[in-house]
């Protein structure tokens, strides 16, 4: 990644960014919101939009990424609880994946198989 430095009037100085992507590939999709907010606490002065810009991207998708990460780990916990809640009863302790799935979604839960498999992964639940 080519770094661009600039001094600014601000107290902190010199900042280093990086210059506007031109990859559009997923990995950096979904770290580039999580960089941006890095960077923001770090450096205080520096503006959401000029992050963003550096990146290649606007301050709505920034936001609205934020927004989306919040409500999936929402998503994550109280999928948590009702496969926790569904196994801890007594004739379900081992229950699999794919019952598991159907029961969720026969509790009105909208989830698909690789993201339920990847929730219990995550929390040893599989």
């Amino acid at each position: 990644m080519i770094f661009r430095s600039y001094l600014s009037d601000k107290p902190y100085g010199l900042i280093c960014l990086p210059e506007p992507l031109s990859i559009r590939d997923r990995f950096v999709k979904k770290t580039r919101s999580r960089v941006v907010g890095e960077l923001k606490e770090k450096h205080k002065g520096v503006s959401v939009e000029n992050l963003c810009d550096r990146f290649g991207y606007s301050r709505q998708a920034y936001y609205k990424s934020k927004v989306v990460q919040e409500r999936y780990i929402v998503d994550e916990a109280v999928i948590i609880s009702a496969v926790e809640e569904i196994r801890s009863e007594k004739d379900f302790p081992r229950l699999g994946g794919q019952k598991l799935l159907s029961m969720l979604i026969g509790l009105g839960f909208d989830i698909g198989r690789d993201s339920l498999f990847d929730i219990l992964r995550s929390n040893k639940l599989l």
